[in-house]
């Protein structure tokens, strides 16, 4: 009974501390989600300061006088940006490459009149490998009255040189969504064509089961709502946990997949110090069961002995000469 005890405990004590690990590894990536997340929103809020540095200078003079123009030809060559266009409040646009056309029925030049920073939506097909995205922020004149807007496009594409360097040796696939679920761009690490091709991630969980019906409706709730969180994909026989973080920019989602496996490999050795101390537990558990049996084997032969045995005299009794005779 007793060793059935120390079993039971040691079962359950192994348990929990697999469960532990699990939470652990759930949270580290929940956290690396959240950190990258604000990384990635510090460093477009970057590009957004820089342009409006570049606005407050242009506004001092004509904005399509030649020195403005040579401005924003230098900035190609400093800064990821390209395309680098001054809007004028009618929509004339000119170009760092010369080219002059009119974006007055732009979704993002009428935002940025309005006085809002913009981060448009990609321009190019994310299946293609790129999500082209247009920057712009409004210049303001002296008065602080918006004279105009200055944008450039930026390729959002690459998230790797962006986000999650390094993180897991680079073992997982981080994407941008919608609230709706609509692929915005991806990093390198994505490379399930099922994933990419369908016209959304809501539909493609629920195609290959990958949530069951009640999670994936939860998890649809929380993205309209900007909630943070993490859910537990199962896709070929394989778990992975998937956390997402509002980036709050056009109620954007970055998420971030990663193999179960692979988040909890700094926690192995834990799992094989249990398996070492279960092994050595067993093996002790057997030992102690084989000396106990060997001393009461012996005891059981002593016993044996004392029946046989006259204690008066120390010769063989009557009972046993008797039962010796008749079996000879």
């Amino acid at each position: 009974m007793f060793i059935l005890y120390l079993f039971i405990l040691f079962s359950n004590n192994f348990f929990y501390i697999k469960k532990d690990i699990e939470n652990e590894s759930v949270n580290k990536v929940v956290a690396n989600t959240e950190k990258q997340t604000e990384s990635l929103k510090q460093y477009i809020d970057i590009q957004y300061r820089y342009l409006e540095g570049v606005g407050n200078h242009i506004s001092q003079q004509d904005l399509f006088c030649e020195d403005n123009i040579n401005l924003i030809h230098s900035i190609k060559e400093y800064t990821k940006l390209e395309n680098v266009g001054i809007i004028d409040k009618n929509g004339e646009s000119h170009y760092d490459n010369g080219a002059v056309k009119n974006v007055s029925q732009r979704e993002y030049f009428q935002e940025a009149l309005k006085g809002n920073r913009v981060l448009s939506a990609p321009l190019e097909s994310v299946i293609a490998g790129e999500a082209r995205v247009i920057i712009a922020v409004p210049i303001y004149d002296q008065q602080k009255e918006i004279v105009g807007v200055i944008g450039g496009s930026y390729d959002i594409g690459n998230l790797n040189k962006i986000v999650f360097r390094g993180i897991y040796d680079g073992k997982g696939s981080a994407f941008l969504v919608s609230k709706e679920g609509q692929l915005i761009t991806y990093n390198n690490a994505v490379k399930n064509k099922d994933f990419l091709a369908s016209e959304s991630i809501f539909s493609y969980f629920a195609e290959y089961n990958v949530l069951s019906p009640d999670d994936l409706q939860s998890l649809k709730q929380k993205w309209i709502k900007q909630e943070n969180g993490y859910m537990t994909l199962n896709y070929n026989n394989k778990t992975s946990y998937m956390a997402y973080y509002p980036l709050k920019i056009n109620d954007w989602i970055m998420c971030y997949n990663i193999d179960a496996d692979v988040a909890q490999e700094s926690y192995t050795f834990i799992i094989y110090a249990e398996y070492l101390l279960f092994t050595l537990f067993v093996f002790a558990l057997v030992i102690l069961l084989f000396t106990i049996y060997k001393v009461n084997n012996k005891h059981q032969k002593r016993l044996l002995e004392f029946v046989r045995i006259d204690a008066l005299t120390g010769i063989k009794n009557k009972e046993t000469l008797q039962n010796e005779i008749s079996t000879y």
